[in-house]
């Protein structure tokens, strides 16, 4: 949990959670959780709020890939349900498509029998 903290938050800031040219600084950076989180402002609470879950440096206080799961259900759900409307709407299109095409095939070949 504590690595996918770091992938998303690598992901949206572009950049990772803790650097630092010094090694022993890295490490105290890292042990006391210490990261920047003014690229994080330009992004939703929600994801916000599961990278900072995700870096909390005591592990008996950070969650677990369930309660990050419960921390994603309300953004999965919406994307879900968008992906449903989009796939409906383009089956839709479809299928109109095909009953024009159908159409005129249809008239093309009574228009060549009436020749």
């Amino acid at each position: 949990v504590w690595s996918l903290g770091c992938v998303l938050y690598h992901m949206v800031a572009l950049v990772p959670p803790f650097y630092t040219s010094n090694i022993l600084l890295l490490a105290g950076k890292i042990c006391a959780g210490e990261y920047d989180h003014t690229p994080l402002q330009y992004y939703s609470e929600s994801i916000r709020q599961i990278i900072f879950e995700c870096l909390t440096v005591d592990p008996s206080n950070r969650p677990d890939i369930v309660g990050v799961a419960k921390l994603c259900t309300e953004q999965l759900m919406l994307y879900t349900d968008r992906s449903c409307a989009t796939i409906q709407s383009l089956k839709k299109r479809l299928r109109q498509s095909e009953l024009y095409y159908l159409k005129q095939q249809s008239q093309s070949q009574s228009q060549q029998q009436s020749v």
